[in-house]
């Protein structure tokens, strides 16, 4: 028998945990009624402090606690028909026929569909991917549509889609320090810190200290708000939304500060 599978990767990744367990739900559901059985869900997760841990119950994520959310390096769901309900049903219907004394081979039943779905979100290159497998092609793009429809919930927008930090960053890194190299002595010398002279002044080694320094500085904080995967508690905003909320607060202090010393200087003068 032919065996289908459609798969879904999303590079960054960044949504409410309830957005997982929707999806979660939405494949258990349609696996349940495409074999007449309740589904069976797997989860393993491993933690960065080295902890790994699996459950075999549906809830498990929802009930996460959110410190290990934001410790969760991988996190692994993986959703099947039950076989131990199919075995006990095949179980109770031979039984019956036992004890009805009928004459003849004892009862069976079909084969449980080799149908599944597989979840998997980690801090490596892919943040989120999905994978859907069964015996029929339609139930099987179907399925994987809707799991694509609620997972879309999660990405970043668009300027950051196709951000990879791990080749990006690096990069960025390497071009702001050389530039911090290049242009660090005629910073000094263009803010006055330095004379125009054959001799190298104080300012122009710090210059070329702190420039680069800076330029580093500034990858690190890009890296930091890019996290590859993110997810996130009820209520809990994105890194790069916090840090945002924060800079414009201190952006505003900053400008008030700036009027109040300007009025204040005005008017004792």
């Amino acid at each position: 028998m032919a065996r289908f599978s459609k798969t879904k990767t999303w590079r960054r990744w960044s949504g409410q945990r309830d957005v997982l367990t929707r999806a979660i739900e939405i494949a258990a559901d349609a696996l349940s009624e495409w074999s007449g059985y309740p589904s069976q869900v797997s989860t393993r997760i491993a933690l960065r402090t080295g902890l790994t841990e699996r459950s075999a119950e549906s809830e498990f994520l929802q009930r996460l606690d959110a410190r290990d959310l934001h410790d969760l390096e991988e996190a692994r769901v993986e959703i099947a028909p039950s076989r131990e309900a199919w075995r006990a049903r095949l179980l109770g219907l031979q039984d019956e026929w036992q004890k009805a004394g009928t004459v003849g081979d004892p009862p069976d039943l079909d084969d449980l569909p080799e149908a599944s779905v597989t979840f998997r979100a980690s801090h490596r290159l892919q943040a989120v991917h999905v994978e859907v497998e069964g015996p029929e092609r339609d139930r099987v793009e179907g399925l994987a549509a809707r799991l694509v429809s609620a997972l879309d919930a999660g990405r970043p927008p668009l300027v950051l889609r196709y951000f990879t930090r791990e080749l990006t960053v690096p990069l960025l890194a390497t071009v702001l320090l050389i530039g911090g190299v290049v242009v660090g002595a005629p910073a000094a010398r263009l803010f006055g810190l330095a004379e125009r002279n054959d001799r190298v002044e104080p300012a122009e080694i710090a210059g070329l200290i702190l420039c680069p320094l800076l330029g580093l500085a500034a990858a690190g904080i890009i890296y930091w708000l890019t996290p590859t995967l993110e997810i996130l508690d009820e209520g809990e905003r994105r890194r790069s939304q916090r840090a945002r909320r924060i800079s414009v607060g201190v952006a505003s202090a900053i400008i008030l500060g700036i009027i109040a010393t300007g009025i204040y200087e005005a008017f004792a003068s």
